[in-house]
């Protein structure tokens, strides 16, 4: 007779999202972003352009994941977690962080309603954008060397 064992589900490490703040903060977002995609800084990520989000271990600090929200246009993207950690859904974590900001923090909203944010999703990862709200506007089109979908939430204050 065999018996089976149970293996206990790999505990979800602790972490945080922070503002990235300083440059070095902002450069650990970087690093994040170009171990999993070779797409460095541009245009949004000049100082007063973008919010730069950086998910880091608790309590060691060590930077795993980073998403980027643009301020105008309000455009979500740059979205990277490490290869080891993407089973624990941070990126959804990361999502909802920058949703957060926007409803409670963006000065740039101005006070309309609903507070509308675009990604430009890589057409594998439309499916994700959905789970939030996103829903596909317009026609495909080519960025960065692979076809994307404009995707828009419309974020409503609770």
């Amino acid at each position: 007779m065999s018996t089976s064992t149970a293996h206990p589900a790999a505990e979800r490490p602790e972490t945080e999202i922070i503002i990235a703040d300083t440059e070095e903060l902002f450069q650990q977002c970087v690093d994040v972003r170009l171990k999993g995609t070779p797409l460095p800084p541009d245009r949004y990520d000049a100082p007063g352009r973008s919010v730069h989000f950086l998910l880091r271990l608790v309590p060691s600090h060590t930077p795993i994941g980073t998403i980027r929200m643009t301020r105008n246009p309000r455009k979500l993207g740059r979205l990277a977690v490490l290869a080891q950690y993407r089973k624990y859904k941070f990126g959804a974590a990361l999502v909802l962080r920058t949703h957060e900001w926007v409803l409670a923090q963006d000065p740039s909203t101005g006070g309309e309603t609903p507070y509308d944010v675009v990604a430009h999703a890589q057409l594998y990862v439309k499916p994700f954008y959905a789970k939030f709200g996103y829903v596909e506007e317009g026609p495909e089109f080519e960025e960065d060397g692979a076809p994307h979908q404009k995707m828009v939430a419309h974020l409503k204050p609770s």
